[in-house]
């Protein structure tokens, strides 16, 4: 029979799990919804069973590791403010750096070097280096790992940096579409035939979002391809530390720093694939409006046709959610 998998292996399964981007937008369309905004402003949501699951489980997983982790910085907390030696240096640090006067001259540097000969001798009395909440424990493997990707690369980071300014290089593109599109439909006048010369502009700019959406479905394809191919040694390194760790019994600390990692690698996946979803799901469902006039926005989101998008309402040159009508998404990172 075969034995039951460990978190570090389900963690390894979770990051492995996350599909990437679909290829056509009309797919990403039929995956997300309209939520509840605020201002009457067009609020979008992933609303895709499998990639909500997903993050379900990724929750999930972590629950346990990060609730156990807080009991333990808590009691650590207790135990350090309870410490009479650790409770004078506070309020020595108070004093000398003067926190609770901000308004106070700085203290000097001769005054900053006495608190700090004072501390390192008060960290070295062995009745506060044996107090519960200050030991030393060993060195962790799992931190000092967390610390090298910092520096490191690839980091999770910069595939963020890269995600999001594609967003905002797409939202302008859709906006100077819209700029040049109401020029020339202005441009038209009122004479025979200027019913029909509108209309052939707004359908060109219905097009043209729909090609640069598709467009920035790709790039987000490509860029969730390259960041899973990356991390995923990355991942697998930090799962086999948390898996020794667990053997050894180290703390529950240690532990929720390896799996918060973890966590946050999964979750910059499903962020690439929900922001994908949402711009080109909305740009795959803008449709023709049926009768607007010369300077009235000639498209309309198909799932929220009474939402007014704020079409030629000063037209940013670049803005992130692009048109003004709709909602920033500023869920934390994953599907949400």
């Amino acid at each position: 029979m075969a034995a039951a998998a460990s978190d570090a292996d389900r963690w390894v399964l979770l990051f492995a799990a996350v599909p990437p981007p679909p290829s056509r937008a009309a797919e990403a369309f039929a995956m997300i919804g309209v939520r509840p905004g605020g201002d009457d402003r067009l609020a979008l949501q992933v609303t895709d069973p499998a990639l909500r699951k997903l993050q379900s489980d990724i929750d999930a997983l972590n629950a346990p590791e990060s609730a156990a982790s807080a009991a333990v910085v808590n009691e650590r907390m207790r135990a350090i403010e309870s410490d009479p030696a650790l409770a004078r240096q506070a309020r020595e640090i108070d004093r000398v750096l003067k926190l609770e006067n901000p308004g106070a001259a700085p203290p000097t540097t001769a005054e900053i070097r006495a608190l700090e000969r004072d501390v390192s001798r008060t960290l070295a009395e062995p009745a506060t280096r044996n107090a519960p909440g200050v030991d030393a424990a060993p060195p962790s493997a799992i931190i000092a790992y967390r610390s090298e990707r910092m520096m490191g690369n690839p980091r999770a980071g910069d595939y963020y940096k890269r995600l999001f300014e594609a967003q905002t290089r797409y939202a302008g593109l859709h906006a100077a579409r819209d700029r040049e599109a109401l020029l020339r439909r202005a441009e038209v006048g009122s004479g025979a035939g200027a019913e029909a010369a509108r209309a052939a502009i707004a359908r060109e700019l219905v097009e043209a979002h729909h090609a640069l959406a598709q467009q920035q479905l790709a790039d987000a394809r490509g860029l969730f391809v390259e960041a899973r191919t990356a991390l995923r040694p990355v991942v697998e390194h930090m799962a086999d530390l948390a898996r020794v760790a667990q053997a050894q019994g180290r703390s529950a600390v240690e532990l929720a720093a390896a799996y918060g990692f973890l966590k946050s690698h999964a979750e910059l996946l499903l962020t690439i694939d929900r922001v994908a979803l949402e711009d080109a799901g909305f740009w795959a469902g803008a449709r023709l409006r049926a009768g607007s006039g010369p300077n009235e926005a000639p498209y309309e989101f198909a799932a929220a046709p009474n939402i007014d998008l704020g079409v030629g309402s000063g037209l940013p040159a670049a803005a992130a959610p692009y048109p003004p009508g709709r909602a920033r998404n500023n869920e934390p990172p994953g599907i949400r």
